[in-house]
């Protein structure tokens, strides 16, 4: 009697320590790495992630946010502070931002006519992809310009993200993340991409094609009623735009 209780309880040490590593490696292969390789910041780094103001909201106003950016915001934000506990995510409006934030680990959500600190670093980093006074998508991937388009309740609208290494320092150990889309939409499907809470599957696909390499992505998204539904991926590859992957 004495025999099967020890070994039954040495078995449920067993089990239990299996179930422990066993749960600890599934989640570091599954969600930990591809996090990593994704957001490529330091431990217990600083990331600053900042978005735009509207125009309209004036100086002296609050500032008004379209709901795609809003919602973008939102799902990055809550993607490092959940998954990346060892991080210090602070947030300001572009407006606000501290000059010396520049140069450090850097996500900035909006378009360039919308946030000042897009229009920034893609002029800083001469950047090929971009927008044209129209509002429309530019790449030198594409045959023609990616527009917003709406049909009665429905709607097409394009977006994209870069991450690349912050222009603004020489030694190559910090990031920035650009989020950017036609409409607001288009800001809020790219940054779904990078989204834990919407798209795990489309991390660990970045993380396995790329590993921790910069990248840029082209996404289009299918909306009813301004409800983002599809997203597709249109283009993507290692940034600077040099190469591509088949899709």
């Amino acid at each position: 009697m004495l025999f099967q209780l020890v070994l039954t309880g040495i078995v449920s040490i067993l089990s239990a320590l299996f179930g422990y590593y066993y749960f600890t490696l599934k989640d570091f292969f599954v969600r930990r790495r591809p996090l990593s390789r994704v957001f490529c910041f330091e431990k217990n780094s600083t990331v600053y992630i900042t978005s735009g103001d509207d125009p309209a909201s004036g100086t002296d106003k609050p500032p008004i946010m379209q709901p795609g950016d809003v919602a973008a915001l939102i799902e990055l934000y809550s993607t490092l502070r959940s998954n990346r506990k060892d991080l210090n995510v602070v947030y300001y409006p572009s407006g606000t931002l501290p000059a010396d934030a520049l140069d450090e680990n850097l996500i900035s959500v909006g378009g360039p006519h919308s946030n000042s600190t897009t229009n920034l670093l893609l002029e800083k980093l001469s950047s090929s992809l971009n927008f044209d006074k129209k509002g429309r998508l530019l790449s030198p991937t594409l045959d023609k310009p990616l527009s917003f388009k709406a049909k009665g309740n429905t709607a097409v609208d394009y977006g994209f993200f870069i991450k690349s290494r912050n222009p603004f320092r020489s030694d190559e150990s910090k990031y920035v993340y650009i989020i950017a889309g036609c409409e607001t939409w288009g800001v809020l499907a790219a940054a779904r991409r990078l989204s834990w809470l919407y798209a795990p599957t489309s991390i660990r696909k970045l993380a396995k094609l790329f590993k921790n390499k910069p990248i840029y992505q082209i996404v289009k998204t299918d909306m009813i009623n301004f409800h983002v539904t599809d997203i597709s991926v249109v283009d993507q590859g290692t940034w600077p735009i040099e190469t591509h992957v088949n899709l």
